[in-house]
């Protein structure tokens, strides 16, 4: 695909279009032709050009930035390098315009399909006549005979730009909107999240060459987290946590736990380092389950605030910047071998290595740098000048770059907001530093590689890019954060800025286009009230990681390379296209996107709307197959140029209602749909003409759903109320009408209602019309129409009509098909004397939820495809109107959705189906799956190998018959699932026949017993056993239950499953189908048992007596109080109750005085 970029660059030049990365701008333009450019519509162009071989020549000045979405581009589009388009190189560009001027025999300005043959077959003789007619064809799209020089460049511009959207579509890595919090306990919040990928990984990573482990992100591994009071969790790739562990291991005081700042992996020598504020650095060995402290580096002149590792297996750079703005740059020749650090003599416990002795300790296997700021020339004589930092605040993030050799380190000062220093190159060359002057500082950056740019962020919320060698000022800003933006990533792979801000705003920036892709805002990230301290992008996995006392995970939305459906959302309609071998597909959310039927992959995608997506509710091609026309649910008709996606026109929109069906017959565009009228609109080939319109009288008083002509000559239509309405496409007029619902025979259009009275849409639904013979015009009211006449209208809808145009017109020759909501297919003889010649079941099965929903012959129309609602397709054989339905040659279920369109490629012999299931798929004729689109590939026409590929969602829901089907019925496992199926069915049978004679019903008891005896006979298990042993193993196991507690007694009783009843309840309801849920009058129970009473032990019957004596010892004395006082209280129930019980125990007392 490079030529494509070459023929951008050569449109820019000519038509005087300035590129917005380097300014480079054509003098043959001027502002006039930009201006011109800008205002007026893409195929109404028409630059004026001269000198076109020097313009050429001004294309090798092309900016990095084209040079680099070239080269993504093309590699991403790997799959298309073989098109034609593609063959044509800069150079043949450069002869072609020459071409076009030589070729050009008659001087008409273009060239007709014989001189654009003879003028590509001088550039390149590789290609066949059938491929440039292609390209003619494609490029033709007025169809006027003849292409120019500026035709072919727009065309070719429009293809650039289109492949060149649906690239950045598949490489935008979008992050869902709803995070996934995992779940963590933390007291402090989390200083950061790194990635410690496997051994394995490690070990391929050396054997490559410049290869950077320490930001490796590989699939397989484990992440680390530390909080800020050193707990250490270790977590899978998915975030499940595996182990913790506490890093202050030493006995301290409060006031002086451990207060972690930063922490680096070292993956391939299993080392961790942590930085804290005891101004060290702690390091740990991570290999395997360890996390044991091997030594430290004490002596800092500040605490460690920021740390980086870098190493392609052999070297190794270790970077650390402190709180006072110094910066340590460590090295290592080869560090698996020697060691980062030249710590062997401090070996022995845990060592703790000054850092000052390392960095004096200089030898040819290590070489360690203290990076110092520049001092004026009026200092640099004075040797005890005293040592300043490199930067003036702390340092807030440190990387060793190493395409350039040099280490980047920032801090919120202005003046040294960020400085890169140069490592020498040998031992004699001293280390140099370049400072980016910022106001407010950098609190973060990150490098992209690919470009050689720097992505910085700050206090100030724009993310800016930067040359790194030109440090005055960057090359552009990009706004859209309200705060302070704190963490910044580039994703090299699919060129975007990751940036997170103080207010946790999340966005995705294009690299190349500089606009923000994504915004996630801070109520999205719901991690608590505080800013996020950590984050991590996994570029393999496509997820971000982000941290504050807790841990939310946002995944991709990017689908896979082999994803189960095609699109996202529902597929409108499916066309094909027999000029380009392509498939056209539309979408609901008004994406278009072309396939190549021989491989089964994407050519182009296109949004036939701006801004607002508006839905595509119906396609059609022009008669040459050039144009695409799309109708759009509010009304808007376009044609397209679907080969670039180029749109050529729109025509004027009357009304903004749903246009459900487009046909394009005599150089007209016919459109219908909800308005319940048919429009046409002239097909024009010139620019400036006003397209004329044309509405028809109405006949429909309903919405049209579809329409469909025969011979150039006349034109059905259909609607929900299940009219049938034919017209003269010369005249415009209808002629006849049918409805199943209301006769078999012709009936005569008749205007609705709300046509002729201008009455509401309520009022369209009243219209009944009658026979030619009725005669009557009143229509009924709606009081007139019973609750089931109304259910039956809505059930007789013609969803699909169909033209056989191969049968001649006659009274008695069915020509028209009609699919109704009822499931039938109907055939019609058309004409004053026609009517229903017959009809058949064309759905799957006979509920009536099953309409047949799609239908497609063949060239000769001696076969008929259907699709219905289930999914189903149906191959049925020419019909011959009879009573007697056609034979059903094959039949299985394609798709889990209503089937929207199913059509029959002769060249192929291949049916090509579209669903609401958001898949596209190609199927043989014997039902073999060839593939789906967007999910596999294939080479059609060769011959199939292996066995049939069944797709997976309908694998699980497919009948056998399906399956049988799909597999072309010579898979050998079909005899071992019969033979299953027939065992698990004899031993279902067994067992209800022992359940009856268990249960011992009187119907099945003797049949039941002799089973049962020939089981007993067949059973060794049962044979070896006595008449006696069976006797006695049944009393225990009858007696099991009847157990006692020496607590309890026989109060105890064991815990038994619930008896079932014999018989269920009666039923509240017949079924209609086992899926329904049954209702019973009342639930499964059994009768209680009666609790026999207890009694009483003496011990509990004295207390109640000292009790009861008690109580009228104080009533009395309350009586007494009460004479006493002068008043009588009033009785209350507890008082006569407590009367009552002191009566019953002192006529009690006597008798049991003497005992």
């Amino acid at each position: 695909m490079p030529c494509l970029l070459e023929c951008r660059v050569l449109v820019g030049l000519v038509l005087g279009v300035t590129c917005e990365h380097c300014g480079l701008f054509s003098t043959r333009g001027g502002k006039e032709s930009q201006e011109e450019i800008t205002t007026t519509p893409l195929l109404h162009r028409r630059p004026k050009y001269h000198g076109l071989p020097r313009l050429l020549s001004k294309a090798g000045t092309i900016c990095s930035s084209h040079k680099y979405l070239m080269k993504t581009t093309d590699s991403g589009d790997s799959a298309h390098r073989k098109q034609v388009e593609d063959q044509i190189n800069y150079d043949h560009l450069q002869k072609l315009e020459w071409m076009f001027r030589e070729a050009d025999i008659d001087g008409g300005g273009g060239l007709d399909m014989e001189e654009f043959r003879k003028a590509m077959k001088k550039i390149t003789s590789s290609l066949s006549d059938e491929d440039i007619d292609d390209i003619f064809m494609k490029v033709d799209t007025n169809c006027d005979g003849s292409v120019d020089w500026e035709e072919y460049l727009n065309y070719m511009l429009c293809e650039y730009r289109g492949k060149d959207d649906m690239q950045k579509s598949k490489m935008f890595p979008g992050l869902s909107m709803n995070m996934k919090t995992v779940p963590v306990s933390h007291a402090e919040e989390i200083v950061k999240i790194q990635f410690f990928p496997n051994q394995s990984r490690i070990m391929k990573s050396k054997k490559g060459s410049s290869t950077n482990i320490g930001s490796s992100r590989s699939a397989s591994g484990r992440f680390l987290t530390v909080s800020r009071d050193g707990i250490l969790h270790y977590w899978s790739d998915s975030f499940t946590l595996l182990r913790t562990v506490h890093l202050d291991q030493r006995k301290r005081r409060q006031s002086l736990k451990l207060w972690v700042i930063d922490m680096i992996c070292l993956p391939n020598i299993n080392l961790m380092a942590i930085a804290s504020t005891e101004q060290d650095i702690e390091f740990f060995d991570i290999g395997g389950n360890k996390c044991d402290r091997l030594f430290s580096l004490v002596e800092l002149d500040g605490c460690a605030t920021a740390m980086d590792y870098w190493t392609d297996g052999y070297k190794g750079v270790f970077c650390v910047g402190d709180v006072k703005g110094n910066i340590l740059i460590f090295t290592s020749v080869n560090v698996v071998a020697n060691g980062l650090f030249n710590v062997r003599g401090y070996i022995g416990g845990i060592a703790q290595v000054p850092v000052q002795t390392l960095m004096k300790g200089k030898t040819d296997a290590y070489k360690n740098f203290t990076v110092l700021p520049r001092q004026p020339s009026c200092l640099q004589h004075l040797a005890s000048s005293p040592a300043q930092a490199l930067h003036e605040d702390w340092c807030q993030q440190i990387m060793f770059i190493p395409q350039l050799n040099l280490v980047a380190s920032c801090t919120p000062a202005d003046k040294t907001a960020m400085v890169l220093t140069s490592l020498p190159l040998h031992n004699v060359g001293k280390i140099q530093s370049a400072v980016i002057v910022l106001k407010k500082g950098i609190l973060c950056f990150d490098y992209a590689s690919e470009m050689n740019i720097l992505v910085t962020g700050g206090y100030d919320p724009l993310i800016r890019i930067w040359n790194p060698y030109v440090t005055n000022s960057p090359i552009t800003q990009m706004k859209g954060h309200t705060t302070a933006v704190t963490h910044i990533t580039v994703n090299k792979q699919r060129s975007t800025i990751i940036s997170i801000s103080k207010d946790k705003n999340i966005r995705v920036w294009d690299l190349l286009e500089h606009v923000c892709l994504q915004s996630i805002h801070g109520r999205n990230v719901q991690l608590g009230n505080s800013p996020i301290s950590a984050a991590y992008y996994h570029v393999a996995s496509n997820f971000l990681a982000c941290a504050t006392y807790m841990i939310g995970v946002f995944f991709g939305t990017e689908t896979p390379e082999a994803e189960s459906k095609t699109q996202e959302l529902p597929v409108c309609c499916t066309l094909y296209n027999k000029n380009f071998k392509q498939v056209v597909s539309g979408y609901y959310n008004g994406l278009v996107t072309v396939w190549n039927i021989m491989t089964g992959q994407k050519i182009m995608e296109f949004l036939t709307s701006e801004g607002k997506l508006v839905e595509i509710t119906a396609m059609a091609f022009d008669a040459p197959e050039r144009r695409l026309i799309t109708g759009l649910k509010n009304g808007v008709v376009k044609l397209w140029n679907f080969n670039n996606g180029a749109c050529l026109a729109e025509l004027p929109s009357v009304d903004k209602n749903e246009i459900s069906c487009v046909l394009y017959l005599n150089n007209k565009i016919f459109v219908s749909g909800w308005s319940r009228r048919v429009t046409w609109y002239l097909d024009t080939k010139e620019e400036d003409k006003v397209i004329e319109c044309k509405h028809w009288k109405s006949y429909h008083s309903d919405d049209i759903l579809s329409m469909s002509s025969y011979s150039n000559k006349l034109l059905v239509t259909s609607s929900c109320n299940g009219d049938i309405v034919l017209w003269n496409v010369n005249s415009g007029q209808a002629f006849c009408r049918f409805n199943a619902s209301q006769s078999p025979l012709a009936l005569f259009p008749k205007r609705p209602a709300w046509y002729m009275q201008g009455s509401t849409k309520s009022a369209n639904l009243l219209q009944v019309t009658d026979s030619v013979e009725s005669g009557e015009t009143s229509p009924p009211t709606r009081d007139a129409l019973a609750w089931k006449e109304e259910i039956q209208t809505t059930q007789v809808a013609v969803e699909k009509v169909k033209f056989l145009n191969t049968r001649e017109r006659d009274p008695n020759t069915a020509i028209l098909l009609t699919s109704c909501s009822d499931g039938f297919v109907y055939a019609w003889a058309v004409g004053s004397k026609g009517g229903m010649m017959g009809k058949f079941r064309g759905a799957h099965g006979f509920g009536p939820e099953t309409v047949v929903t799609a239908m497609s012959t063949d060239t000769k129309e001696l076969v008929l495809f259907t699709g219905d609602s289930m999914g189903y397709i149906k191959v049925h054989e020419g019909w011959v109107t009879s009573l007697v339905p056609p034979p059903c040659l094959s039949s299985w279920r394609g798709h889990l959705k209503n089937i929207g369109s199913i059509s029959y490629v002769e060249r192929f012999r291949v049916i090509l189906t579209s669903s609401q299931d958001c898949t596209i798929s190609l199927w043989m004729l014997s039902g073999r799956h060839v593939g789906t689109f967007g999910q596999s590939t294939w080479k059609l026409g060769a011959p199939p190998v292996g066995t049939a590929d069944v797709p997976e969602e309908i694998r699980r829901v497919g009948s056998l018959h399906t399956l049988r089907v799909l597999n072309e019925g010579r898979r050998p496992h079909w005899e071992s699932t019969r033979s299953i199926l027939h065992a698990l069915t004899v031993q279902k049978r067994e067992q209800s026949m022992l359940m009856d004679f268990l249960h011992m019903k009187s119907s099945g008891a003797s049949p039941a017993a002799g089973r049962m005896q020939e089981l007993l006979q067949k059973e060794t298990r049962i044979i070896q056993y006595s008449d006696g042993q069976i006797e006695a193993a049944f009393r225990k196991w009858e007696d099991s239950g009847k157990m006692k507690s020496d607590i309890l007694g026989h109060a105890y009783k064991q815990k038994v499953p619930r008896p079932l009843l014999k018989e269920l309840p009666v039923m509240k309801k017949c079924l209609a189908s086992k899926e329904q849920a049954r209702i019973y009058h009342c639930i499964q129970y059994t009768d209680l048992q009666q609790v026999p009473p207890t009694q009483i032990p003496e011990s509990l019957k004295e207390a109640q007596m000292i009790q009861g004596l008690s109580d009228l010892r104080a009533s009395k004395k309350a009586k007494r109080w009460t004479a006493l006082k002068g008043f009588v209280t009033k009785p209350t129930v507890k008082s006569f109750m407590l009367r009552k019980q002191a009566l019953y125990t002192k006529d009690i007392s006597p008798a049991a005085g003497p005992a």
